[in-house]
């Protein structure tokens, strides 16, 4: 298998369950959300385009941030500008921004948009700015850019992994990455001074809750090897139109429990843990520039979140939030010594053996899912050559 090669199974799959979604409307052009990380406002600032672009040809498995009707580039500076002006931004503001994909790509965000944006952000008294994009948008040249204009600020980019494994990346998250481009990319941020961030999913499609555990672990640490500063590590949150949802609504998949991302968190240790970021541990409530609130429940939101039983769900969240702040692992300590019924139901989970392999799995998966999106008659003609492109790959990891 080569290690960026397309999965063009689930990309069919996932473009027609996406296929009569719901668009973003277009009087929802901005979200913001305040949080503290590091001590200080942490402000997360979401503006209207037309979507990711790797969304619209299929993508990922568990991902849904929207797409809309096309929005042009003066439209989206003006999102911008409202977005700024409704935050209470001061010297120790660290700035998010994000679009529904990619900062860096020009077909989402045109070029001419991407450089007024950078230009109200050095105008901002925030002290850092990072904002999100895919590794296949970066180039010298906007990197360049990014760093000169915002030469002011602390800054840094944001650049999603979700696992090192290719195997997995292909199989079960269906993200086209290629980890060189990846490594190309962090070393093309350290040339020009910038901060870099990833982020990692956890609890991914087909994977046991073992699985997911391991291989979350050997990514935070595979991607602090390549030179990244920091890692974010997020559980997977159900969302409408996705393939992680039908197999959810399937009881096929179950989102992580909180207690594997202590886990992960544990595994991985006091060394780590001044780089390892958490986020998306919680259910958040985001609020539009006009005061409007958005229920996370909407049909443009999750569906269903990683979490504990009632009886501890306040007091996890609580020292998660205290870990997400201050990156202390005696606050793991702290959550690994909790004892609940639920806790003893996931640990369980954990020891229980797999009556299949991680391939099996996708394998028997996957002619359910094809039978059911593509039809019996697809299937008979190209199912074949699916399978046996799942059953000849090798998976580089320490499970079979």
């Amino acid at each position: 298998m080569t290690e960026n090669s397309k999965n063009t199974f689930l990309n069919l799959v996932c473009a027609k369950i996406r296929k009569n979604r719901q668009l973003v409307p277009t009087d929802f052009n901005i979200s913001t959300r305040v949080e503290h990380v590091d001590g200080v406002p942490f402000m997360n600032l979401w503006f209207r385009t037309g979507g990711c672009s790797y969304d619209r040809r299929g993508a990922c498995t568990f991902c849904n941030y929207g797409i809309s009707s096309p929005v042009c580039g003066k439209d989206i500076v003006n999102y911008v500008k409202k977005g700024l002006s409704s935050l209470d931004i001061n010297e120790n503001t660290i700035l998010l921004m994000t679009p529904s994909g990619s900062m860096f790509d020009d077909i989402e965000v045109p070029d001419d948009a991407f450089m007024e944006i950078l230009k109200l952000v050095r105008n901002t008294k925030c002290r850092a700015f990072l904002c999100e994009t895919r590794v296949e948008y970066i180039t010298e040249e906007k990197i360049k850019f990014y760093a000169s204009v915002l030469d002011n600020k602390v800054a840094s980019l944001e650049i999603g992994l979700e696992s090192s494994n290719p195997w997995i990346l292909k199989y079960c998250v269906n993200k086209n990455l290629s980890l060189d481009n990846y490594r190309r990319a962090i070393q093309l941020i350290q040339k020009y001074g910038l901060g870099s961030s990833t982020t990692i999913m956890h609890g991914g499609p087909f994977l046991s809750p073992s699985e997911a555990v391991e291989d979350t672990v050997n990514t935070v640490r595979w991607a602090l090897e390549q030179g990244v500063d920091r890692t974010c590590v997020f559980p997977a949150h159900v969302k409408k139109w996705t393939l992680l949802e039908w197999l959810w609504k399937r009881d096929i998949y179950f989102p992580p429990s909180l207690w594997s991302l202590v886990d992960v968190l544990e595994k991985l240790g006091p060394d780590f843990s001044p780089r390892v970021y958490i986020a998306w541990h919680k259910v958040f409530e985001n609020q539009e520039s006009d005061g409007k609130r958005l229920d996370p429940l909407d049909d443009l939101g999750f569906v269903h979140a990683a979490t504990t039983c009632e009886k501890c769900r306040t007091k996890v969240i609580k020292l998660l939030d205290s870990y997400r702040d201050y990156h202390s692992f005696a606050t793991i300590e702290k959550l690994s010594k909790i004892k609940c019924e639920c806790k003893d139901l996931w640990r369980a989970s954990l020891d229980q053996p797999d009556a299949l392999s991680l391939r099996d799995r996708v394998v028997i998966q996957y002619r359910i899912i094809g039978n059911e999106f593509l039809g019996h008659e697809w299937w008979t003609k190209y199912g074949h050559q699916v399978i046996n492109e799942v059953s000849s790959s090798k998976i580089e990891s320490t499970w079979r």
